[in-house]
Formats: structure tokens, sequence, C-alpha cells
């Protein structure tokens, strides 16, 4: 039965120290690594316009709006005046 190696034991098996040979051609490797840089190029233009997007977006101001609303009637229960002037202009 196999044991199990904890992070903080080394892996001293023999199945570790063998060196596998790659079984792409080198003309696969560069084909798969011409993919992956196409891939990472396409995100980070698709990353470079949302940030653009972003930037206008956050541009805007957003304060002060106002907003128009119809009269209304709102009841009163308590009212205190401690001081009134009334000003007249002709």
């Amino acid at each position: 039965m196999p044991t199990a190696v904890s992070a903080s034991q080394p892996n001293t098996s023999k199945a570790s120290s063998v060196r596998c040979r790659p079984t792409c051609s080198p003309t696969a490797v560069s084909v798969a690594l011409n993919e992956i840089v196409t891939s990472i190029q396409h995100d980070i233009a698709t990353l470079t316009a949302t940030a653009a997007q972003t930037q206008d977006h956050l541009a805007t101001p957003i304060l002060p709006q106002q907003a128009i609303v119809g009269p209304r009637r709102l009841p009163v229960h308590r009212l205190t005046v401690d001081q009134l002037q009334i000003t007249v202009n002709p």
C-alpha cells in the first residue's frame, strides 16, 4: 500500500527523478506557444478596452443631480417658529 507524503517531507521516490522526453515536436510547441501568446494579447486588449470604458464612466459627474417631482402636500404635525422676519420687495 503506498504511503502519503506530506508537503514537509521531500519526495524521494524513483519515479520523481525520472525525466520524461517531450512527445511534442518543436513545431507543435511553437504553435501552442503562439496560440497562448495570441490569447494573452486578446485578453490584454479586452482588459484595456474595459479599463477605458470604466475611466469614461467614472469621469462623468454623478452628483449633483436634480430630480423634478410634482407638488406634494406633506402633513405637518408640529411647527415651532423662533424668529419670523417678513421682507417685501417692491
